[in-house]
């Protein structure tokens, strides 16, 4: 397989169990408009962007404009996540493989669509797996024009590890994340939500689809892990 000489992990639904407090946090937001967040919204809008997934929420919801902008959802969205981000959990087996990842000397980096204020307190709540990593690109970077799907943001990440995206990891639980890191060239392992479709993370460029981080291994046939030489 291809040489791995870095890694780049996408940060919510992959390393951290936000997707949980993201549901209540839309459902508080909703809850005064007689609505409902649904896993098909939800899974429409993985890995994007607010910019980008507030006026899916939107229209797929039916809310009318003058009740709730997309503009104000996400705000409120946000405010409701900052709150509740202090008992984020970690995913199964995150731990693990990050410390796998560090001994074998890989530079490591975040690729997160979140804006750098949600990121602030993320790590705040869970420095643990901030401390493997070497930098933290965030949705609002400048060098990120085009979200998830597109490759901006692991572009970035490659350049800041100061490798070939070719020779990077990425780890992904979005369909979008995977699309996006497959596009810059990188070796996607999908960790995606049990309730998904494996097959179609594959058709969308992933290398490995996982059911949990406690499956993976560095030793994988699939990828050989080369450290600093």
């Amino acid at each position: 397989g291809p040489v791995v000489r870095a890694v780049a992990w996408d940060l919510d639904g992959t390393l951290l169990d936000t997707e949980s407090l993201s549901v209540e946090s839309f459902n508080r937001a909703l809850a005064p408009l007689g609505k409902t967040f649904t896993f098909d919204v939800q899974r429409k809008i993985l890995g994007l962007r607010g910019t980008e997934w507030g006026p899916i929420v939107v229209s797929d919801l039916s809310i009318p404009e003058d009740q709730l902008s997309a503009e104000q959802l996400v705000a409120q969205w946000e405010q409701g996540l900052a709150e509740l981000m202090p008992t984020v959990q970690l995913m199964p087996g995150a731990l693990s493989a990050l410390s796998a990842l560090s001994s074998a000397n890989l530079p490591m980096a975040i690729a997160t669509s979140s804006y750098a204020e949600a990121v602030v307190h993320k790590r705040e709540a869970r420095p643990e797996v901030f401390s493997h990593m070497r930098t933290v690109v965030s949705g609002d970077d400048p060098r990120v024009r085009r979200g998830k799907p597109a490759p901006d943001i692991y572009l970035a990440a490659a350049e800041e590890l100061g490798v070939d995206p070719g020779e990077c990891l990425a780890f992904e639980d979005s369909l979008a994340g995977v699309r996006a890191a497959a596009a810059a060239g990188m070796v996607v392992v999908a960790v995606p939500d049990p309730r998904l479709d494996a097959e179609a993370f594959t058709e969308a460029g992933a290398t490995a689809v996982l059911s949990s981080l406690e499956d993976f291994r560095v030793a994988d046939p699939r990828w050989r892990i080369r450290g600093p030489t």
